[in-house]
């Protein structure tokens, strides 16, 4: 039962304002503790000095807030605005107000636009500045100043604000405490690192002072002994004399003895000093013992690391010569396979083609053998036109069955068999046919374009011969495949060509059954004899004509062209195709190919004219030549050019065999326009399917652009990414260079395109590097070559289009640049050109002043990424080689660990981190400094364990995270120390 109360409007009024008295109190109250959440747990003095002026500028508005704090003394300045500095005197006068009486100042001022506060609607209102004393009972902590508020907000925040205040006085007070014991224990560590260090210093010159005198007393009781000695011949001489004499001289030889006892007292004094400094001389000789023996052990310690060097060095020879090795194969396999497919297209008979390959291929790989099978479908057999091995002969032609041929003919695959392989096919049933023993045996199959098998070509080794290894089969296969494709490619042609040789032969038979149009013309008049049916459903024109219809009114064609025409066919007895249109009875025009060709028929020269209709054939070349244009379009697009340069002179040259080509160049700036890289790209083939290779290329090329890689490394990604776009004998040449105005340095990298043309000061001419061609070889490994870069100097990067015809001249224009590259585009317009012609040209023309100062100190180097690791590499091995007077030393191995560790690029993988070194000389003493903007960590704790516990220096344990970095510069620097933060290390040597 609901309760009916009646009250009165007045109390309905007071309950209402009550309520809204009691939201707005709600709503203060959750203002203040969102603030004073925002402010809870942030750690160290400035970040909670950023996340108290950031909380009141985001919850109560303003045009700035700004925050005057104390610390021991000192009074710092900080605002919204990121600005932070030491204030020695205070010229704000609210604030200074404020410090004096600690007292709420008010202080109004002009007028502000709301609009910039997001707090109200658009208008002007009043503005007024507040500054709050912020204290921790008597102690004053700092003032808190908030500027450009609206002058509505004044008893807002004098009423309300003020537990905030005081919350954030409280976290203040506690973190400045925090700070000032943090600072002292800081500033207590330096000075006992001093104390230390002139403790050191004067144990160092105690022990020479203490080596010095043990020099003296030695020195001392020499000259005593010698004395002493000097002092008993002479008394041994006395008492001689006194033995001669006589009794009478008893009381004298008395006396003498006295004297003797005498001077032996003194003498066993003497033995007793003497002994006394022998004693002090044992203790000396065993503080010697012991120095000695911390001298060994510091000895064997840099043994031991000289010989840990000496196996890396080791090491690193034997991988150099191995990939020495490599690249010297893999250019071998590169020329024989490119004088492979230039032979088949040379080859006049089917055996010269087959005995080219096998010649070729002997020359490639440890293998003495080759078997060519062909399938005749017709009959059923297997045909070996070409076999040679040292033992065992296969029958030329055979029935097909179960044999190795047609085991991989239904496999439709490379097939690699051995010993064992091969008997469990004879024993399992799926291979029959035995013509030998083999040791091992590969056969690949050979297809013709529409994918069918036509045959298999195999290499195969006998019984007891070592010809073909485990460790040389993959590469075998590889080469095997490229062979292979050119050969199927070659095979098909040839049969092509056989095919039109026998139609030619046919061609008098099948003419009167002719698919075309035929006609038969007296020449005399030009009328129109005869025509097949073919010319009737055609072109509409009835088959019975007998001269109704005339040439000159068939052809779409000015009257003197005709008849020229049926002259030529008079003088030469025949007419090649050519294009022409033909008229239809319904007034159409079609494209037609017409020949004609002259015959005598009843003492009258006629002309029969073939008309076959070729409007689809010209529609879908009229797409194609649509696509092919549209595809040059996208190419050109494709080719990305510099923006110009007042260092360099850049130059292009692209002229594509056809429409569209397989050659691609690719440039681009790098590190604020300091770093020119480029790509030059040239892929096998020709037309549309070559394009789209090529455009694939180009995003690969801008994906490895932006993963910011060494060159080598770039080239490496585009080996394993372009594979993945290549079929089976596609592959492409490509070379990567770099020209860096920084470091003055040229650097390139050679995949299948070996050679460039230089004019320097030093050389000029062709320097050639190998390196094995994109989409061969997945693992293939590729060097960065360098040369140095002055003013003058002059570099050209092209395609064998280019490189082919200027061959091994040497009188080309290298060092005139506008003539060099003249000549280049007078070569790529040429008539004979049989390929695509693409260079890029670069005159460099000035210098920008090097990173690097070449003299005095300090030397600045800043990393701006990965890339930058790599490119300065060499500048920090030429700044420590100038200052230690060696090309290599330890202090390169200990800077380079520290900047990996700055940049985190031990593991190879690129991180944007920035970093600077800075090298100085201060007399005989060098000192590094690495900084990073990398995450820091507890540096120099780590360093007070492992000088504390020496035999931990390279067992890591509870730090394998950090690696071998810190351990490496510890033990070779005399220096190392980490600032508070973890992000900067010191590291010092004395010279």
């Amino acid at each position: 039962m609901i309760k009916r109360v009646t009250v009165t409007e007045d109390e309905l009024s007071g309950w209402q304002e009550r309520l809204l008295n009691l939201g707005q109190e709600k709503a203060r109250l959750q203002l203040i503790n969102h603030m004073m959440n925002r402010l809870a747990g942030i750690p160290g003095l400035e970040n909670t000095v950023d996340a108290l002026l950031q909380t009141a500028i985001d919850n109560l508005g303003g045009t700035n807030h700004i925050f005057y704090y104390c610390v021991q003394d000192n009074i710092y300045y900080a605002d919204v605005y990121g600005k932070r500095e030491q204030v020695r005197v205070i010229t704000d006068a609210l604030v200074k107000e404020t410090f004096e009486t600690r007292e709420i100042c008010t202080d109004e001022h002009s007028d502000i636009d709301t609009r910039m506060m997001f707090v109200m609607p658009a208008e002007t209102v009043p503005a007024i500045s507040l500054a709050f004393p912020l204290t921790v009972g008597p102690e004053l902590i700092g003032v808190f100043k908030m500027e450009g508020l609206v002058s509505g907000m004044r008893v807002f925040l004098t009423q309300v604000l003020q537990p905030f205040l005081n919350y954030a006085a409280l976290v203040l007070k506690n973190e400045i405490s925090s700070y000032t014991r943090l600072k002292a224990a800081y500033d207590q560590l330096a000075l006992e690192t001093e104390e230390r260090r002139l403790v050191a210093v004067e144990l160092q010159k105690s022990k020479e002072e203490l080596e010095s005198r043990v020099r003296l007393r030695t020195e001392e009781l020499r000259k005593l002994n010698e004395e002493l000695e000097q002092i008993v011949d002479a008394r041994t001489d006395e008492l001689k004399a006194a033995h001669k004499e006589t009794t009478a001289q008893n009381e004298e030889l008395i006396a003498q003895n006295e004297e003797i006892t005498v001077i032996n007292e003194e003498m066993a004094a003497m033995n007793e000093e003497m002994t006394a400094m022998n004693e002090e001389m044992a203790a000396m000789n065993q503080e010697i013992t012991v120095l000695n023996q911390n001298l060994a052990a510091m000895n064997e310690v840099l043994e031991q690391r000289v010989v840990e060097r000496t196996s890396d060095l080791t090491a690193a020879h034997q991988e150099i010569f191995s990939q020495y090795q490599s690249q010297r194969r893999s250019a071998e396999i590169q020329t024989s396979l490119r004088e492979i497919t230039e032979a088949m297209n040379l080859a006049t008979s089917p055996h010269e083609l087959y005995a080219i390959v096998y010649q070729l291929l002997n020359s490639l790989l440890p293998n003495r053998s080759l078997n060519i099978a062909l399938v005749d479908e017709e009959k059923a057999e297997i045909v070996v036109p070409y076999f040679v091995a040292e033992s065992d002969v296969l029958p030329r032609r055979r029935p097909m069955g179960k044999g190795l041929t047609e085991y991989v003919i239904r496999q439709d695959r490379t097939v690699s068999l051995s010993e064992s392989d091969i008997e469990r096919l004879y024993q399992t049933g799926e291979v029959e046919l035995r013509f030998g023993k083999l040791n091992h045996w590969i056969g690949l199959p050979l297809k013709d374009s529409s994918g069918k098998v036509i045959g298999v070509m195999s290499i195969f080794s006998i019984k007891d011969e070592s010809i073909l290894y485990d460790e040389v089969i993959d590469e075998t296969k590889k080469i095997l495949r490229i062979v292979a494709t050119q050969l199927s490619m070659a095979l098909e042609r040839r049969q092509a060509l056989e095919a039109m040789s026998e139609s030619e032969a046919r061609y008098r038979s099948v003419l009167e059954q002719a698919p075309d149009a035929v006609v038969l013309i007296d020449t005399r008049t030009g009328n129109v004899i005869e025509a097949n049916a073919r010319f009737s459903e055609r072109f509409g024109y009835e088959a019975a004509i007998h001269g109704t219809l005339n040439l000159f009114d068939l052809i779409v064609d000015a009257p003197d062209t005709v008849r020229s025409n049926i002259d030529k066919i008079l003088q030469l007895g025949i007419l090649p195709v050519e294009r022409r249109l033909i008229k239809h009875r319904n007034g159409s025009i079609i494209s037609v190919e017409r020949s004609a060709a002259l015959i005598s028929y009843r003492g009258q020269s006629l002309s029969v004219m073939t008309l076959r209709d070729v409007s689809d054939e010209v529609r879908r070349e009229q797409e194609i030549v649509r696509d092919a244009q549209l595809a040059m379009r996208v190419q050109m697009t494709l080719l990305s050019k510099p923006a110009p340069s007042d260092y360099f002179e850049t130059t292009t040259i692209y002229e594509p065999f056809g429409y569209v080509g397989g050659d691609l160049y690719f440039l681009d700036w790098r590190y604020d326009n300091s770093l020119l890289r480029g790509f030059l790209v040239d892929a096998t083939g020709r037309g549309l399917g070559t394009a789209l290779h090529t455009a694939s290329l180009h995003v690969l090329l801008r994906e490895v652009n932006e993963r910011d890689l060494p060159l080598a490394d770039a080239m490496n990604w585009l080996n394993r990414r372009a594979g993945q776009y290549f079929d089976e004998g596609t592959f492409a040449g490509a070379l990567g260079f770099e020209i860096d105005l920084q470091t003055r340095q040229l650097r390139w990298t050679c995949a299948g395109i070996p050679n460039i043309w230089v004019a320097t000061q030093t050389q000029q001419g062709i320097v050639q590097c190998p390196g094995m061609s994109l989409g061969i070889l997945e693992n293939e490994t590729f060097d960065t070559h360098t040369m140095s870069i002055v003013v003058g100097d002059c570099f050209y990067f092209m395609t064998d289009g280019l490189s082919d015809p200027l061959g091994l001249r040497t009188d080309l224009p290298l060092d005139r640049y506008p003539e060099m590259v003249g000549l280049l585009r007078t070569l790529s317009k040429s008539t004979d050109r049989r390929d695509d012609a693409t260079a890029v040209c670069v005159h460099v023309r000035s210098l920008p002043q090097s990173l690097v100062r070449q003299d005095g100190w300090p030397r600045i180097l800043r990393f701006n990424g990965y890339g930058d690791y790599n490119r300065f590499k060499g500048e920090v091995t030429k700044i420590l080689a100038e200052v230690t007077g060696q090309p290599h030393s330890f202090h390169e191995v200990a800077v380079n660990e520290a900047l990996a560790n700055a940049m985190e690029c031990r593991d190879g993988v690129p991180r944007q981190h920035k970093a600077r070194i800075s090298f100085n000389k201060v007399e005989n003493r060098l000192i590094v400094r690495v900084k990073t903007t990398r995450l820091g960590f507890a540096g120099n704790a780590i360093l007070r364990r492992l000088r504390s516990h020496p035999e931990e220096m390279f067992s890591f344990g509870e730090d394998a995270s950090m690696g071998r970095g810190i351990p490496i510069m510890l033990s070779m620097s005399h220096k190392m120390i980490y600032n508070s933060e973890g992000t900067e290390v010191l590291l010092a040597w004395k010279l």
